[in-house]
């Protein structure tokens, strides 16, 4: 048998298509970044020359102010505030009777994402708030008198106090006497009263910004806050259940007054 010969066409190829892909890239827009740039809240920092840079090397007369140059701009992150709270729940075959859940939460307000935080603990003890924010926080968290919020806890950051554990505390004196005329009108309820202003106030207030929000604050409520403190502070010889009230407010007096300088915070962290 004879074997067949392949007969090839020497102007064909005999190597396979290779299909070609052309990638288009998207042009960057120009100007987006410094636009970015422009919406965020400007602070400027002028560096004044001393000494012998404030004249002329070459006639030794005082060098004048002739414009302004950019020289760099600098973003600086504030750090996100938080609410804290904890609470213990029974654990099934632990040696513990109770362990906890601390509940941490940011801030709703002037926040585009916000994050609640969920940490199981055996103690509520302080050494657990640097492992669940960190040991060098720098923002806020609005807490409540518990002793284990303590500043050294926190040194970098700034303690808060809730508005509504204050005034719980003189509500559930007026609760205890319910259709006791002398407690409807008493020391007691009239401090809860002050309080109740406050919050009604700020839920009144109009503004668009932290720092907006913060300066009306201390505008129409730092007064009212102002006289709460000045009425408990005068009330003479409070025993029982009035006094833990009032000395608990004192202590939390400096945290309280915070607001008036973070107008992200709200006045208490009982919130949904």
């Amino acid at each position: 048998m004879k074997e067949e010969e392949n007969s090839t066409d020497p102007n064909v190829s005999t190597e396979p298509a290779v299909e070609e892909y052309v990638v288009r890239r998207r042009k960057k827009k120009r100007g987006v970044r410094q636009a970015n740039l422009d919406a965020l809240p400007q602070v400027d920092k002028v560096y004044e020359l001393k000494g012998k840079k404030r004249f002329c090397d070459a006639c030794g007369e005082e060098l004048k102010i002739i414009g302004k140059h950019l020289a760099h701009r600098k973003i600086k992150c504030k750090p996100m505030e938080f609410y804290c709270e904890n609470f213990y729940v029974q654990v099934v075959k632990s040696e513990r009777s109770k362990c906890y859940f601390w509940a941490t939460s940011s801030a709703k307000e002037f926040n585009q994402h916000n994050i609640a935080y969920f940490f199981y603990a055996a103690s509520r003890g302080g050494e657990v708030i640097p492992q669940i924010i960190g040991p060098d926080y720098r923002g806020c968290l609005m807490c409540d008198g518990h002793s284990a919020y303590q500043q050294e806890r926190l040194p970098n950051g700034t303690l808060e106090a809730c508005l509504i554990h204050i005034t719980r505390k003189f509500k559930e004196i007026v609760k205890i006497g319910k259709g006791a005329k002398i407690l409807q009108h008493s020391k007691a309820a009239e401090a809860a009263t002050k309080l109740g202003e406050i919050f009604h106030t700020e839920h009144d207030l109009s503004y668009t910004t932290r720092e907006e929000k913060a300066a009306k604050r201390r505008l129409r409520l730092k007064p009212l806050l102002d006289e709460f403190y000045r009425f408990i502070g005068e009330i003479k010889h409070p025993i029982g259940k009035l006094w833990v009230a009032i000395n608990y407010a004192l202590n939390q007096k400096e945290r309280v007054y915070q607001i008036f300088e973070h107008g992200e915070l709200p006045l208490d962290n009982n919130h949904d």
